[in-house]
Formats: structure tokens, sequence, C-alpha cells
């Protein structure tokens, strides 16, 4: 009887421990949040077209940021040749408005149509460090297909990462 007795206290001790520990492995918690949007050439990383010398890049411009539209100037569309690649040296800058050092990625997923680089080093813009307030000008370079009858769109994605310290 006494044994049993023990049993079940120890089997309780067990079960007590048990829930004890299992007390604080999950929680859901709920809170609010605002997320301030702005312009791109005003966000903590921005991004701001420079002026194209020779107006073959036209900058359409929005609220939320702006689209570059190569070989064509402001009012007519003359277009690109096709089998040929353009360059455009520092033809927009990014700007690191935060008060940190990052790290940025930026690419354009175009199938290779579009390669961004940094300046006139033509360094692959992956994982450059930006010190805060640093600017980084980027160099845009398309390869236009062979074919006439192509039309080149996508998108720029930048990432970008606080640098933490380390020693």
């Amino acid at each position: 009887m006494r044994q049993k007795g023990l049993a079940l206290v120890l089997m309780i001790l067990c079960m007590a421990s048990l829930l004890a520990a299992m007390a604080y492995t999950s929680a859901d918690v709920q809170a609010g949040y605002v997320v301030q949007v702005a312009n791109t050439e005003q966000a903590l990383l921005a991004l701001t077209p420079n002026l194209d010398p020779d107006g073959t890049v036209a900058v359409d411009s929005g609220t939320d940021g702006f689209s570059l539209q190569f070989g064509r100037s402001g009012s007519g569309e003359p277009g690109v040749q096709p089998g040929s690649t353009y360059t455009w040296q520092n033809l927009v800058t990014l700007t690191n408005n935060s008060g940190s050092k990052i790290k940025v990625t930026v690419s354009a997923p175009s199938g290779g149509h579009l390669v961004i680089t940094t300046g006139e080093n033509n360094v692959a813009v992956s994982g450059i460090i930006v010190a805060a307030g640093g600017t980084l000008p980027l160099t845009f370079t398309v390869t236009v297909p062979d074919r006439n009858d192509t039309s080149l769109t996508g998108e720029i994605i930048v990432i970008a990462e606080k640098v933490e310290f380390t020693l």
C-alpha cells in the first residue's frame, strides 16, 4: 500500500513538473504596429534616378517610386537595337538614410538582360557595405536579344540588412 501511495505521489510530481516545463513553450501575443511608407527617394534606403546626359533613358516618376524606360527619350520612343548592349553609368544612386551601416544586394531577375553594378567599377552589387548616410552609384547594362519583337520588362530588387558590430 505504501508503495502504491509513493508511486502515485511520484506520478503527480512528474506530471506537475512536466506541466510547469510546458507552461512557457508557446505564447500568443497580439500587438499593433505602424509602417511608415515613404516615396522611394525619401525612404531609409533610397533610390534616386540621375539625369541621363544622353537622354536615352526616361524616368517615369510616381508617388510610390519611379520606373526606368531604357531607349526612350522624354517625348519619343526610338527604342534600342536588337542584338546590342547598352550601358548607363551612375544612372541611379542608392542612399542609406538610416543611422546604421548596411549590407546591400541589388538585382534584376530579368533573365540576364539587365545587370546592375556599382558605378564605374562594374562590380556586382552583392553584399556591398554602405555606411550610414553613404551613397552607392549604380550602373545599368541592358543586353537586347537578337529578336526585334521582344519587350523587356522586370523589376529591380534591393535587399538590405543592418550590419551588426562584431569583434
